[in-house]
């Protein structure tokens, strides 16, 4: 069961995280920031495809699902990476796990 979290809440805590800003969020195309952040909403929010793909640019929504799909399978990989995801959960969804 995923706890609820609000778009905004996930967004300033994944940029608090990186120590990045919103502009910089959203036009870097391959961060990995902005790639957790796209995650994070998907799993965690009620937002659609087609609504965080308005956040970041205007993705479509396929792009959205496979940004989610790859960061997933990276983080299955990567354990800093997902020890990072991990943080910024707890931080702002008080520690619920994908």
């Amino acid at each position: 069961m995923h706890a609820a979290a609000g778009v905004e809440q996930i967004i300033e805590a994944v940029l608090r995280h990186y120590r990045i800003s919103l502009e910089e969020i959203a036009g870097n195309k391959r961060s990995e920031a902005r790639n957790a952040c796209i995650y994070l909403l998907k799993s965690h929010t009620g937002a659609s495809n087609v609504e965080i793909g308005e956040i970041f640019g205007n993705l479509t929504y396929s792009a959205i699902a496979k940004i989610s799909q790859s960061f997933s399978a990276r983080m299955e990989q990567d354990k800093g990476l997902r020890k990072g995801v991990e943080t910024i959960q707890t931080e702002c969804l008080g520690g619920a796990r994908t």
